[in-house]
């Protein structure tokens, strides 16, 4: 039986997803002390990895993300870790959870 376009998707995002989030990992461990960068750097990679995010989104006919908001939360126990921190190799993710997240 032969590989359907889905398959062929599903086999690839797999692949795929789980490195982009690696190399965007990777970037994010530029912040620690060990670095030093001005904040127009920072900045720029800031916005540089949005922009493709929104390319991204655009592709798939999804609409982009606003810019990002300050979350208040309604009691001092829900908060929303920030990315890095739910991506993180301390908390690792399934390409799944991933998906899942995204859907949200």
């Amino acid at each position: 039986m032969s590989e359907t376009r889905h398959d062929k998707f599903v086999r690839l995002v797999q692949k795929r997803v789980p490195k982009a989030m690696e190399a965007i990992r990777l970037v994010t461990q530029l912040s620690s002390a060990n670095y030093e960068y001005t904040a127009d750097e920072a900045s720029e990679v800031h916005s540089v990895l949005k922009e493709c995010i929104d390319n991204l989104a655009n592709e798939f006919g999804l609409t982009p993300s606003p810019a990002a908001t300050p979350v208040v939360a309604e009691s001092p126990v829900q908060t929303v870790a920030p990315v890095e921190q739910r991506y993180s190799e301390n908390h690792p993710q399934t390409v799944d959870d991933v998906l899942e997240d995204l859907a949200d």
